[in-house]
């Protein structure tokens, strides 16, 4: 190794290395031949191949993960094989075994007399599909398989003249775009051999009606009788384990090889029963032993798992006296107060079960998602929110999704009908222009003066300051520094033109200072959005090819829009229509987005930002009538769901030949009451204002008129009478909370 580009790329020179004697050689050729002894191929034509001026580039390698060392050889065999692993996501964890068996299976094919792929990757957006064919064109297959990608929109005929070349054995594509191309040219995909599906979690999540389509056409396809000599393959990977696999499964994958890396999925696989038990952190092992079942009828094994060395010390000294067992496999989770960071991603978890919620839980976690909204009251409101009505997942999302009055507070119309120049195309749905006043002079001529001042003189920025204005050298354009590090005189940082709207990076050095005079105009860039359109297919991006060409149709041209809302610097417009001498043809901007396939309509964006205004002005008004600060703390929510329920206090109970002596393990309680059955025993009390109840269904009768307690080192004793003398096996036959 001589170079080191990073830690996953090293070029070094090949000294040494299999097939470099006649042996080795003859060897390889031995094996080939056994290989390929029904194709017609002269194979002593091969020559061992060699690398010229011993450079060789390993790009991209890394450790295989423990998914991948047991998965990539069923892969490679041609073997259905379903995989779920942190790592899923990585089109490198399945692409090199799937391509490896695609390029010796295509020997098989080369001289079939149909036509069309032999492979369909399926992933779930086109920003996927569009990373796995860049990955597939990187590496030397596009001359065997010629892969295509391949992205069909809704309109008229679209489907019907797309054109796949007879010589493209992979294609890649979505599931509404391969349902649509089947639609059209179902007699192109007649010798489909593999079906692999990237991120499966998210293909049955987003598309389930498209994905039943596609298994039904694959199953159909690959079960004639002489698809014999070339098997089918289904591979999925996923993240996550979800329902609609085990159809998947069981009905479309024959004799699978199954590899699960991920704990908790495998849990949901194995179909394990899941029990949740709200509990206060001092409290915890009490509820443990009320959970666990105190009459053994099979043997078994349980795994407790404490958050440290004294708890489980704790647990241990307490669970040697009892003996538990259970018919069923199931997961025990307590939930404490401590664990209220974790309560959002453990009701995601259980939502995917068929667990029954303690709706103590889920107010907690309404709680707490409140609470994690409101610490984002400072952030940009999402941007998804603002162009399309609804953000795919708000837990992860960084940015607001309710208003604050402070930083929407606009000073922009907020109705009638405006002239705008769109200057920047963001998106096919969202620009960044100016608005086209009486102030327009005073702009053309301030940046006239600016051409002019720089003309003459390039004063470098004295000190560069997040937030600040500047000058763009070269441009002449006013820019604003958005993020500094150490700035050096080679550094990039991050502008953005206040009067256009564009942010880019730029070298430190191009940064002049900006006089005072060219500071007093307003920055003039102002957001708009285009209300009524979304991207098709549930994508959450347009795709570029619809923003370049919105960007070629709009950009420089002035338009005349209809306002309807205003948050901030964003404008939200319903039509926009062209005003250009330039353009022929007056157009309305939602309509030319329709005409490219790629977009549908989208009636409820503007109803779901008007609810939500709706629904936050009403809160603030609760909230400053009720006196309450805005902002909510853990403290105060962690505490709330314990005050609505009995706890079970913690038992300890040791025996003698004649009776039974039970110590409940609470300090100093108040209001105690404790009644005495045959067959069961029921104490309560209260301690610190919270309510303790324990419920007893002894395992043998005692005798109730000569059974007390009392309080001994601050504890209640209870004392049972056994109305027959001998040893109980347990104390309990159940417990009711």
């Amino acid at each position: 190794i001589f170079k080191v580009e990073n830690p996953s790329c090293l070029w070094g020179r090949v000294f040494g290395g299999s097939g470099e004697t006649t042996e080795d050689y003859a060897d390889l050729q031995t094996q080939m031949n056994l290989f390929y002894h029904d194709v017609t191929q002269d194979l002593h034509s091969l020559k061992p191949a060699s690398f010229e001026e011993g450079q060789v580039l390993v790009k991209n390698y890394r450790t295989l993960s423990p998914a991948e060392s047991y998965s990539w050889p069923a892969v490679a065999r041609g073997c259905n094989t379903f995989i779920i692993s942190q790592n899923a996501d990585q089109p490198l964890g399945y692409l090199v075994p799937l391509l490896t068996h695609l390029l010796l299976n295509s020997v098989h094919v080369s001289h079939a007399s149909s036509s069309g792929p032999i492979a369909v990757l399926l992933c779930p957006g086109w920003e996927k599909a569009q990373l796995v064919y860049d990955l597939l064109e990187e590496t030397n297959v596009s001359q065997t398989l010629h892969p295509l990608i391949m992205l069909v929109g809704i309109g008229k005929d679209q489907a019907k003249d797309v054109k796949i070349p007879k010589n493209c054995l992979l294609l890649v594509t979505t599931p509404f775009s391969f349902v649509r191309l089947l639609s059209s040219h179902c007699f192109l995909f007649l010798r489909l051999y593999h079906l692999l599906l990237d991120e499966a979690d998210e293909l049955f999540t987003r598309a389930p009606d498209q994905m039943e389509s596609i298994l039904q056409h694959f199953q159909k396809v690959t079960s004639r009788v002489e698809k014999g000599s070339c098997p089918r393959q289904l591979i999925a990977a996923a993240r996550r384990w979800s329902s609609p696999m085990e159809k998947l499964i069981s009905c479309h994958m024959p004799n699978p090889y199954i590899v699960i890396s991920v704990l908790e999925e495998a849990a949901l696989y194995g179909n394990i029963q899941q029990v949740v038990l709200m509990t206060p952190e001092n409290n915890k092992i009490s509820v443990l032993l009320d959970a666990l079942d105190f009459c053994p009828d099979v043997g078994q094994k349980t795994l407790i798992v404490a958050n440290s060395a004294q708890e489980v010390e704790d647990v241990f000294q307490v669970l040697i006296a009892f003996f538990y067992g259970s018919r069923v496999t199931r997961s025990l989770l307590l939930v404490s107060e401590r664990n209220a960071r974790h309560v959002v991603g453990v009701l995601r978890y259980l939502g995917r079960t068929a667990t029954h919620l303690p709706p103590v839980l889920l107010r907690f976690a309404e709680r707490v998602c409140l609470s994690r909204e409101e610490q984002k009251i400072s952030r940009p409101l999402c941007r998804y929110l603002k162009s399309f009505g609804v953000c795919r997942d708000r837990n992860a999302c960084l940015d607001r999704h309710s208003f604050n009055p402070h930083l929407d507070h606009s000073a922009l119309p907020t109705s009638g009908v405006i002239e705008v120049l769109p200057l920047y195309i963001k998106t096919a749905s969202v620009y960044y222009g100016r608005l086209v006043n009486s102030s327009d002079e005073g702009f053309e001529s301030m940046a006239s003066e600016i051409n002019s001042y720089y003309a003459d003189t390039k004063p470098g920025a004295k000190e560069l300051l997040q937030g600040k204005t500047r000058c763009l050298y070269l441009i002449s354009g006013r820019v604003q520094t958005l993020e500094l590090n150490h700035i050096y005189l080679f550094n990039s940082i991050s502008v953005r033109f206040v009067d256009i709207g564009k942010e880019v990076e730029v070298k430190s050095y191009q940064v002049l200072e900006l006089p005072e005079q060219f500071h007093s105009l307003p920055h003039q860039a102002v957001e708009i959005v285009v209300c009524g359109v979304k991207p098709v297919d549930a994508e959450m991006e347009w795709h570029p090819k619809v923003t370049r060409a919105i960007s070629q149709k709009i950009r420089g041209l002035q338009h005349q829009a209809r306002v309807v809302l205003s948050l901030g610097n964003t404008l939200f417009v319903h039509h926009m229509v062209t005003l250009s001498f330039r353009v022929a043809k007056i157009y309305s901007l939602q309509s030319e987005i329709l005409k490219t396939g790629m977009g549908v309509s989208n009636p409820e964006h503007l109803d779901v930002l008007r609810e939500l205004l709706q629904d936050s002005v009403e809160r603030l008004s609760r909230k400053e009538a009720a006196g309450q600060q805005s902002d909510l703390r853990w403290t105060t929510t962690s505490v709330l769901w314990f005050s609505e329920r009995s706890f079970s206090p913690q038992v300890v109970w040791f025996q003698t030949c004649d009776s039974v002596i039970v110590t409940v393990k609470l300090m100093n309680p108040e209001v105690q009451q404790c009644d005495f059955y045959t067959d069961r025993v029921v104490y309560s009390g209260r301690v610190n204002g919270r309510s303790y109840r324990a419920d007893l269904e002894l395992h043998q009768n005692i005798a109730a008129d000569a059974c007390h307690w009392e309080m001994k080192s601050n504890q209640p004793i209870l004392k049972l009478v056994k109305q027959e003398p001998g040893y109980w096996e347990r104390l309990v036959r159940g417990k009711v909370l």
